[in-house]
């Protein structure tokens, strides 16, 4: 069945397509017009079986000729038009249209029609029916268990096979290559490539699956094992010709239609393995089931150690600890929890992660990162990279939060210097201070020699010492009196800091700088 898209907006070109592919319309091939020169081009050369038009892209001087083409081809047409007119209801009728659309059309409609006219169409010969992107009876042999052999041979024959395929094979994009997927071009490019084995090629969630019989593999080795090897030539010719990397699950092996849904589905978990390995591979079934004993969640002892790692801004020590809770797959026996289970358990990670973003309010400017991240658990393909993004979003974070630390510890500081310079002469101590400025004293007295150079006892002296020194060379005060207006109640106390400090006695020290004052 040959179906020509004609259709100015691309977005619906596209929408149309994926209906079409994955919805179990039996298609040979599918073109698509984006104008009416290349539509008239097309109908006239390629002269396809359902002409799906959209009215507006012709002129209206045009259309009598186009209506006449078509007739004359005996094309089925389906008619899209973006106005409820008599007119276009007329125009619907002189092109003999099968169903006529108006704008927005609801999609199980269209499809529901599409589906109709194909059925009522397919009184075709035989040869007609070789059909390379769909094969509708093999959605029957992946999802359902209690199927009719008989009717399956039939429909098997009827599609110009000799062999009921044994082996299923489940090939899905890389991550990097998703953007680029187009499905029909696709499943053509991977018939085309893979056609001396003549595999039936299917599209389901967005993966290819592989029908195959061991019958048009190489002879000789393990079918299972000639078909990885193919798979592994396929996937690095698909890479070095077209740039798209691939990664393949393959099923075991079973003589009866009614088996094969056992194989796709454990090609499909064999797929699974691309999380913990990386992409761009070939993965035969597992000897070992998935494990399912897998703690969804941290443990107390992992949550509290999670937590207080973002508290410190550890990062050898919170990277270490990502290591060692998400590593060591494959387990002993050689089994692995499923990927779900694991991104559950990164989720509850993000959990601690917004915990501690809302400790400090000027991470909430992080929160696209932190989306960015989220959605790299809920839909990376690889764990590594998944962690890798993870550690990332974390070190962005302690970066910011040290950086506001320096700042608002610049702050705190100055503040509590401002302080002192006021009130240096009075009994103020290391808990004073440090409750003027809201922090504990620890932390004071460690962001303080942090930003100072010096501990908060070292810079009191010190400002007491140099404004004695000042009452010395202003004013004739007496040893005493000056160690009272510094803060210092014992003159003698005051005599051995002023010498630890300056390295002379006060008389000393005014003898040799203030000699105009003694006079």
């Amino acid at each position: 069945m040959k179906i020509l898209l004609a259709e100015r907006d691309e977005l619906e070109r596209k929408g149309m397509k994926w209906l079409l592919l994955t919805n179990q319309v039996p298609i040979d091939d599918l073109k698509e017009a984006s104008n009416e020169e290349e539509c008239i081009a097309l109908l006239s050369e390629w002269k396809p079986d359902i002409f799906v038009m959209e009215l507006e892209m012709f002129q209206p001087h045009q259309r009598e000729s186009l209506f006449r083409m078509v007739r004359s081809l005996k094309i089925q047409t389906v008619m899209h038009t973006s106005h409820k007119t008599f007119q276009a209801g007329e125009h619907a009728v002189k092109v003999k249209a099968e169903a006529m659309f108006v704008k927005p059309y609801a999609a199980d409609e269209w499809l529901k029609a599409l589906k109709q006219i194909i059925r009522d169409n397919r009184n075709i010969h035989r040869n007609e029916g070789k059909g390379l992107l769909y094969h509708g009876w093999a959605y029957d042999l992946l999802f359902r268990r209690m199927i009719n052999e008989t009717f399956i041979n039939e429909q098997i024959q009827f599609w110009g096979y000799d062999q009921v395929p044994s082996i299923v094979a489940v090939l899905a994009l890389d991550q990097q290559n998703k953007k680029e997927y187009e499905p029909i071009s696709l499943i053509q490019s991977i018939h085309d490539e893979l056609q001396e084995y003549r595999p039936f090629v299917l599209s389901v969630d967005e993966q290819i699956v592989l029908l195959v019989s061991e019958e048009y593999l190489p002879k000789g080795n393990n079918p299972i094992h000639t078909l990885w090897q193919i798979l592994l030539v396929f996937c690095e010719r698909m890479k070095e010709r077209n740039h798209l990397t691939f990664s393949a699950g393959i099923g075991n092996q079973y003589d009866s239609p009614k088996l094969i849904y056992k194989s796709y589905f454990e090609a499909r978990q064999a797929l699974l393995r691309r999380f913990y390995f990386g992409g761009n591979q070939v993965f035969p079934s597992m000897t070992k089931n998935l494990c399912n004993q897998y703690e969804h969640f941290l443990s107390p002892t992992e949550s509290d150690e999670l937590m207080r790692y973002l508290r410190e801004g550890s990062r050898d020590q919170i990277k270490n600890w990502f290591y060692q809770v998400f590593g060591g797959f494959p387990y002993e026996d050689g089994s692995y929890p499923h990927s779900d289970f694991v991104r559950t358990k990164l989720t509850n990670v993000l959990a601690h992660f917004k915990r501690y973003l809302a400790e400090k309010q000027f991470l909430f400017q992080h929160d696209q990162e932190y989306q960015e991240v989220f959605n790299e658990v809920l839909y990376g393909e690889v764990l590594y990279d998944i962690i890798q993004k993870i550690l990332q979003f974390c070190f962005l974070i302690f970066d910011r939060v040290e950086k506001e630390n320096v700042q608002h510890g610049s702050l705190l500081i100055n503040k509590a210097v401002h302080y002192i310079d006021q009130y240096y002469n009075q009994p103020i101590t290391l808990e004073n201070v440090s409750g003027i400025v809201g922090r504990s004293s620890q932390y004071f007295s460690s962001l303080f020699k942090q930003q100072m150079g010096c501990t908060f006892t070292d810079y009191l002296q010190s400002k007491k010492i140099e404004k004695a020194k000042e009452y010395f060379k202003t004013t004739s005060m007496s040893v005493s009196e000056v160690a009272q207006a510094v803060g210092y109640l014992d003159p003698n106390y005051f005599s051995r800091v002023f010498k630890m400090v300056t390295g002379n006695s006060p008389r000393a020290w005014k003898t040799k700088n203030c000699a105009e004052t003694l006079k």
